[in-house]
């Protein structure tokens, strides 16, 4: 390509002057500047504004060949010979960051906030041009007492505002200083509104001439910004983050994070004073129960385990310290200012120890090759370790206290603790706080934190139901092992004490089972197998109270077994099961019965004199008070807890929700998957109590063509049913989809998923309610049936 002449040799000027001027901005960028690049293209005119030289609202640019430095936000007036140009191009430079940008200005009037990339552009105008250098504005600050952050300060303390920044010195901005009483712009003949860069600088020099005065600063919260204001500053609007700073009194104080503590436990001490005081902490009157401890917080290293020390206030003008106290009872900590104005001002704080100790939150009762959960609170420390039968036990030598004050461990009976849980009998577990001692320390002459005796007993109980999910008339099993001559079985309704037991009577069903050795003491050998029971002769099973009745027992315990038919008029629904053993004293708790029918009064109508009446109880409410029979302190009791569904293997049924709501009407979709095939005519929908809740559309469908509907025939004859054209078979194991459109309020089950009552699948993919709120846990409590 040919050249026209000097035209290779401007090429080659435009080229260098680019490595430069990319070099100074890439050093540029590794510093922090107080001030932005600028040439001597940088033609701008500043002027005296309320005693201070500030700049124009633009950067004015000869384009003479050189660079110039501008900030993003600016704006730019380029100018040639002295006069405004007329359309300039700008472009970014090849090989850089900027390649490929392209901006124009008409009138050479150019505001770089359009500008997002930093880096270097080429501004031409004819056959002028001019290289720029865009750089992000920069407005970094901290406030600090000396080279210190702070975020606060006693009044009067010198305060440096260090603001590190690319802005052109004469840039106007404001320093917003706001106290609880509103703006400061005038304080202590320093003035914070309407002045330049330049001297903002200087309350940030390290003479405190310079720095702000807060003589006689309000006490309280202020905040500090810097704002440019654009009119004077290039027209650049841009703003530093806001920093809080708390002004506190100049005096001398002394705090405590808390006041009553337990013994060992660290806690600080916060001093405030003014900066550069020399202070002296100390326990008054002196005491080696009060340890400082050394290198925590500001206490010095060499206080570590004394009473006593001096130290110097910060720049912040607070110090913390750490201390414990080794013993309990009232101390007094003081600190003293010692020389200069302030001399002899002193302040104290009175901190109460109590005796630091362990509670234990653990059964009374435990069998032997169970899981026991070792687990408690304390009032202090970092961890505990417990001692069982006075010997520290390897598994629980260190339980780490989290910051609840909670330790937790679970630990097999069996093995734990070289077997001490492995032998019928007591056995007393010592909680010791922070001690270090070895696993297999004899710990029987020193005073534990806290302790707690446990019973060991090889008493068991194990039960199987043969069934999960039944129809009314049919039958199910109950079997397993008793260490007890009887088991009892609690059978409670879903509708609890006011429903219809699985034996046709009350809501709740009591059997009592004796226990049994042979395999030939009832004619199933399926049975017999699956409770694996000994070939031996069967002794008459004996009901008594402590295992009386002398019948041998075999390593294993007792079998049991009993067949139960459900009455055709029973409750459907969830029944809990519950297998009752009062254990080896033969009572439950802290009765004198040996059978729960006699602590249970089941119709409510006497006249079981103290009996507790759980005729109109729920479920819940009974299963409650049943466990607190059961395992009340010192009781050897034990509970089995299971669970059978009663229900009509012809219908879908969620059964109602137990917390139906919120509720409100609208779209629900999602899947259901049928545990056996259901015939289906018509869909029920539960209404929340009171409400007129009902189903207005529903469409089912598959993955095939096959799809269903129904729809609605408002509020006549049965509305909260409504029926399908025709019947269908929703398939056992086939997932479907839905669509169900209700109205008012029907019952919500506020799961994302719900086994239904026949043991079939249902869940939520979305619901949006009638504002447009979605979830994904609203399953809307429905059957589908037949007619």
């Amino acid at each position: 390509m040919k050249m026209k002449k000097g035209e290779g040799e401007e090429r080659l000027k435009k080229k260098a002057v680019i490595g430069i001027l990319l070099a100074v901005i890439m050093m540029s960028s590794a510093f922090s500047m107080m001030t932005h690049l600028t040439t001597g293209s940088d033609v701008t005119q500043p002027t005296i504004r309320k005693g201070y030289i500030v700049n124009p609202d633009n950067v004015t640019i000869s384009m003479d060949g050189n660079t110039t430095s501008v900030l993003i936000g600016q704006n730019v007036q380029f100018m040639c010979s002295g006069n405004r140009t007329g359309a300039v191009t700008i472009t970014g430079i090849a090989g850089t960051p900027t390649e490929g940008y392209l901006f124009f200005s008409s009138t050479g009037w150019f505001d770089t906030g359009v500008m997002t990339e930093e880096g270097m552009y080429n501004a031409t105008y004819g056959e002028r041009w001019e290289l720029l250098g865009v750089q992000t504005p920069v407005m970094a600050l901290s406030l600090k007492v000396g080279t210190k952050e702070v975020s606060s300060i006693c009044c009067g303390t010198p305060l440096r505002v260090d603001f590190t920044s690319n802005l052109d010195e004469n840039d106007c901005v404001d320093l917003k200083i706001v106290n609880p009483d509103g703006r400061i712009k005038v304080s202590n003949n320093q003035k914070f509104d309407d002045i330049n860069v330049s001297q903002l600088l200087e309350y940030g020099s390290m003479n405190e001439s310079k720095q702000i005065n807060t003589t006689g600063w309000k006490i309280g919260d202020y905040t500090f910004q810097i704002k440019t204001k654009s009119e004077y500053a290039c027209g650049l609007s841009a703003s530093s983050a806001v920093k809080d700073l708390t002004i506190v009194k100049g005096e001398i104080d002394i705090s405590a994070e808390k006041t009553t503590v337990t013994e060992l436990e660290t806690i600080k001490l916060t001093v405030t004073g003014v900066c550069g005081d020399i202070i002296w902490v100390n326990a008054t009157p002196s005491s080696p129960h009060v340890l400082f401890v050394g290198g925590v917080e500001d206490t010095p290293a060499a206080a570590d385990g004394q009473d006593n020390f001096d130290h110097k206030i910060d720049a912040d003008g607070k110090r913390t310290y750490a201390v414990k106290f080794n013993d309990t009872g009232s101390y007094t900590i003081k600190v003293t200012v010692k020389g200069g104005p302030r001399d002899g001002d002193y302040d104290t704080v009175d901190i109460a120890v109590t005796e630091k100790g362990v509670t234990f939150d653990i059964p009374t009762t435990v069998v032997i090759g169970e899981r026991l959960t070792i687990k408690g609170t304390a009032n202090t420390g970092d961890w505990v370790q417990i001692a069982v039968d006075d010997i520290i036990c390897t598994e629980l030598k260190k339980l780490v206290i989290a910051g609840n004050g909670e330790f937790e461990k679970e630990i097999d009976t069996g093995t734990a603790c070289s077997g001490a849980f492995s032998v019928p009998g007591s056995v007393r577990l010592k909680a010791f706080i922070d001690t270090t001692w070895p696993a297999g320390t004899d710990v029987s002459g020193y005073t534990d934190d806290g302790s707690m005796a446990i019973f060991v007993s090889e008493t068991h109980l194990d039960a199987i139901l043969s069934k999960a999910t039944l129809p009314p008339g049919d039958s199910f099993e109950v079997y397993g092992t008793a260490s007890s001559d009887y088991v009892e079985i609690v059978a409670i309704s879903p509708k609890g004490g006011n429903g219809t037991g699985i034996d046709g009577l009350y809501g709740v069903s009591i059997y009592t089972v004796p226990a049994f050795i042979a395999p030939d003491a009832f004619s199933d050998s399926e049975i017999a197998k699956k409770i694996n029971v000994s070939e031996c002769a069967a002794p008459t099973p004996t009901i008594g109270r402590g295992g009386g009745g002398g019948v041998p027992r075999d390593s294993d315990g007792d079998n049991f077994y009993k067949k139960i038919k459900v009455d055709r008029g029973a409750d459907t629904g969830n029944y809990t099961i519950l297998l009752l053993s009062p254990g080896m004293d033969g009572i439950y708790g802290d009765s004198y019965y040996s059978y729960i029918n006699s602590i249970l009064d089941l119709d409510g109508a006497g006249p079981e004199l103290g009996a507790i009446d759980v005729s109109n109880r729920t479920k819940e409410e009974i299963v409650a008070i049943i466990e607190d029979i059961i395992h009340v302190a010192g009781s050897d009791g034990f509970m089995w807890i299971g669970n059978i569904v009663v229900t009509q293997f012809d219908a879908f049924d969620t059964g109602e929700s137990e917390n139906p709501y919120p509720s409100i009407f609208g779209m629900h979709n999602g899947t259901i998957i049928p545990s056996q095939d259901i015939n289906v005519t018509k869909l029920y929908t539960y209404p929340c109590p009171g409400t007129g809740g009902h189903t207005e559309h529903i469409k089912i469908w598959n993955n095939s063509d096959w799809n269903v509907t129904a729809t609605w025939n408002g509020y006549t004859g049965d509305w909260h049913n409504i029926s399908f054209n025709e019947s269908f078979t929703l398939h056992a194991g086939v997932e479907y989809n839905y669509t169900i459109r209700t109205g008012s309020y029907p019952q919500i089950i506020h799961n994302h998923t719900h086994t239904t009552l026949d043991g079939s699948y249902i869940n939520c993919t979305e619901f949006t309610d009638a504002n447009g709120k979605r979830y994904n846990n609203w399953i809307p409590a429905i059957k589908l049936l037949r007619q």
